[in-house]
């Protein structure tokens, strides 16, 4: 099982319930609260349930930016890569905000996450964000 398909299935067992809205606010309760979680594979499964709206062209920004924050100083090689996934394919939508995201953040990220992070970015932005994390 992946993680959409738990998180897809965490949704389904939450929209069974039979209020929608509710589904989906409750499984964003049930995200902000993994994000938190003492297990790693947790924490990475939250910041990785974004990938779904990310992809969709609907992504929830404010979690982003939060889970983003809470996990940037991780030690855990597998969330760091997990936040740089998010960030990537959110920059394939809308590179303006992975820009203005990283920048301020340039000096605390992790090689990892910022490599995914400017993947997709234009060629500018990528090597100034690269140069001033390299320093």
């Amino acid at each position: 099982m992946d993680v959409e398909d738990a998180v897809g299935r965490v949704l389904a067992e939450l929209r069974a319930q039979g209020d929608p809205v509710r589904a989906e606010n409750d499984l964003g309760r049930v995200l902000d609260e993994w994000v938190n979680d003492p297990y790693m594979w947790i924490r990475r499964t939250a910041v990785l349930a974004l990938l779904a709206g990310v992809r969709a062209g609907n992504p929830d920004l404010r979690r982003v930016d939060r889970f983003g924050d809470a996990l940037i100083g991780e030690r855990e090689f597998f969330i760091r890569k997990a936040l740089g996934w998010v960030l990537r394919e959110l920059s394939k939508k809308d590179p303006g905000w992975v820009t203005r995201w990283v920048e301020p953040r340039v000096e605390v990220i992790s090689g990892v996450t910022i490599r995914e992070a400017v993947r997709w970015l234009p060629e500018e932005d990528a090597g100034r964000l690269l140069a001033v994390q390299r320093r």
